[in-house]
């Protein structure tokens, strides 16, 4: 038996077949997601257009856990951009470093929303005068893929010349590291109870830990001893331990070698 098509029936399935490949081919082009390096360079590019001073650096992203523990992921690669003259700001209204932090902001926001990124309002500040965090933030996240947008209110300089210049900073980075720190490090801040902290683990020596903790503008150091399959605190402060209570609590030399040993 021989089937025949009439001529509108064959084009009908052709165009059909077309729209089908056109329709997924725009699908997979859609689902390209720029790589972490990528974003990072549009973003350097882009703060450059704006004005400022930009440099690839390296940051560190802090992150409030969903069970509200602050992990930092150390060394993410980022971008840091740099507003110069801040003394020329009135720093009762900051309409200099807030114009600044809005359009860095604006523009962090619509380049990574592009990219499947959404806005974490945890981690988030609400405004510009929200001080919650003491620096402006924005994060966002893909999965696990972790960005925010910190921008520094304080008007200060890096230079050791009196006349130095002063400038504002903002600092942007990503990390896909956080899974990992966050199960390094919170078996520490959950024994210990550090919420609004994070912490540095700087040595182990048998079951003692010496643990710097930070909040967003200060810190101080823990001496940690697990019990019972639990870090617990046995010192804490910012001044060196007494030799005669370091050895009294049992805690290694190598954790703690400096001591003060008068009266």
């Amino acid at each position: 038996m021989k089937l025949q098509l009439n001529g509108k029936y064959v084009r009908a399935i052709l165009f059909s077949l077309i729209a089908i490949v056109a329709v997924g081919t725009l699908s997979q082009f859609k689902s390209i997601e720029l790589k972490n390096s990528e974003i990072l360079e549009r973003a350097n590019k882009e703060f450059g257009a704006l004005g400022f001073e930009v440099e690839s650096t390296e940051v560190s992203v802090w992150w409030i856990s969903p069970d509200g523990y602050s992990i930092i992921n150390d060394v993410s690669p980022g971008v840091e951009a740099k507003f110069f003259n801040c003394e020329s700001d009135n720093l009762a209204e900051r309409k200099i470093w807030e114009d600044h932090a809005l359009a860095l902001s604006s523009l962090v926001d619509e380049l990574l929303r592009k990219e499947g990124f959404a806005l974490n309002p945890i981690n988030s500040s609400t405004s510009t005068t929200d001080d919650r965090y003491w620096d402006y933030v924005r994060a966002y996240e893909r999965g696990s893929t972790k960005a925010t947008l910190s921008v520094n209110a304080d008007c200060w300089s890096d230079g050791v010349e009196s006349d130095a210049p002063l400038y504002y900073s903002a600092q942007f980075g990503i990390t896909d590291e956080y899974e990992t720190n966050y199960s390094e490090q919170s078996p520490f801040l959950i024994d210990l109870g550090l919420r609004d902290y994070i912490i540095h683990v700087e040595k182990i020596v048998d079951d003692f830990a010496w643990i710097n903790v930070n909040a967003r503008r200060s810190g101080h150091y823990v001496i940690a001893k697990k019990i019972d399959g639990h870090w617990v605190e046995v010192f804490a402060g910012q001044d060196v331990i007494h030799c005669e209570l370091r050895d009294q609590i049992g805690i290694p030399v190598d954790i703690a070698p400096n001591c003060y040993d008068g009266q």
